[in-house]
């Protein structure tokens, strides 16, 4: 996104500060990393990729790739005497069968997975997509009614959320990315100009969704809720968009 606006050289100036809060960000994030990477050997926000990996790998069935049967027949073993669950009691004991039986991170699960995956790389996505599908219709807004929140602050917070994300569902996030990627592509044929409000939305959306289900396995709606604000600014743009459309004497004139 950044190198497509420096491409254009009326921009380049706009770019200069977003670009330096950008890498700062960005040295954040490698710095963070790096300290993962001291404690755990991992060079990655989280010791917690070979539990997710290995969830993953279950839920999509890749896992049985493996051309270790012996681990393979284990594993499945676990993974239905706990009903086929993806949580800590399936995790867990199979994680000890690398020998680890905790959340430290575990480089021989990491190490099995990726080989999985590697092995029918088409299975993994698929169940991604499958994954997405099955949660079009999840709610953004989880009411979590055994929390209470005392301060203020808190309580502005939550009733801004619940505002928000009520009437949000994952669908509508799918439907937003498609919608802006095809609002920025007809600006863009009409006008030869790139709308980069509309182009950022469709970019970050997408990544932000796409991320989530790729690096996570469960609580997909807690941890979507960030695209909320987001959200609801392209609803926003949209109908702007819209009305502006169907009543261009508004746009000019600026009556209501």
């Amino acid at each position: 996104f950044w190198l497509l606006r420096l491409y254009y050289r009326d921009e380049r100036s706009i770019l200069k500060w977003m670009l330096f809060l950008s890498l700062i960000v960005i040295a954040v994030i490698q710095l963070y990393s790096y300290f993962v990477f001291q404690k755990f050997g991992d060079f990655a926000l989280t010791p917690m990729t070979p539990r997710h990996l290995l969830a993953a790998c279950l839920r999509s069935g890749v896992y049985q790739n493996a051309p270790d049967k012996e681990i393979v027949q284990a594993i499945h073993s676990i993974y239905e005497q706990n009903s086929r669950s993806l949580g800590y009691d399936t995790t867990t004991p199979v994680m000890a069968l690398f020998g680890d039986s905790d959340r430290i991170f575990n480089p021989a699960v990491k190490e099995f997975c990726l080989d999985c995956i590697q092995r029918n790389p088409r299975q993994y996505i698929a169940s991604i997509f499958h994954t997405m599908e099955n949660h079009i219709n999840a709610s953004l807004y989880i009411q979590r009614s055994t929390m209470a929140y005392e301060h203020p602050l808190f309580k502005t917070c939550v009733s801004v959320q619940i505002l928000l994300c009520t009437f949000l569902k994952i669908g509508h996030l799918y439907f937003l990315c498609f919608v802006e990627g095809i609002t920025t592509l007809w600006i863009y044929i009409r006008s030869r100009v790139l709308d980069w409000i509309h182009l950022g939305l469709a970019v970050f959306l997408t990544m932000m969704v796409l991320f989530t289900f790729v690096g996570s396995y469960a609580a997909f709606s807690r941890l979507l809720i960030h695209t909320a604000p987001l959200a609801v600014l392209s609803i926003t743009l949209l109908l702007h968009r819209i009305i502006t459309a169907l009543r261009p004497e508004a746009a000019v004139s600026g009556q209501p």
